[in-house]
């Protein structure tokens, strides 16, 4: 998540506060990976327990093919989006 900031010689603002391994991050519940209905769950979770009204998604980050990101892109296009287009 820091490489363009690192790139181009500007300090990371969150530095320090992200743990360095997804699974980390997903067990303390502050990231997901998964299917579409997983998606859309963790998202109406968030937004109902934060009372948000919008999300930050990183679909492309770490190893993830430029495939496999825009796949996911789709997907989250298609199948997670319109559950929450009335919101």
């Amino acid at each position: 998540m820091e490489l363009l900031w690192e790139q181009r010689g500007v300090p990371f603002p969150l530095q320090g506060t992200l743990p360095d391994e997804f699974d980390v991050l997903q067990s303390s519940g502050h990231g997901f990976a998964g299917t579409p209905a997983g998606a859309r769950d963790y998202i109406a979770e968030q937004a109902e327990e934060g009372g948000v009204n919008y999300i930050v998604c990183d679909l492309a980050f770490g190893d993830i093919t430029f495939d496999e990101a825009k796949r996911s892109i789709e997907l989250f296009a298609k199948e997670v989006m319109p559950a929450f287009a009335e919101a």
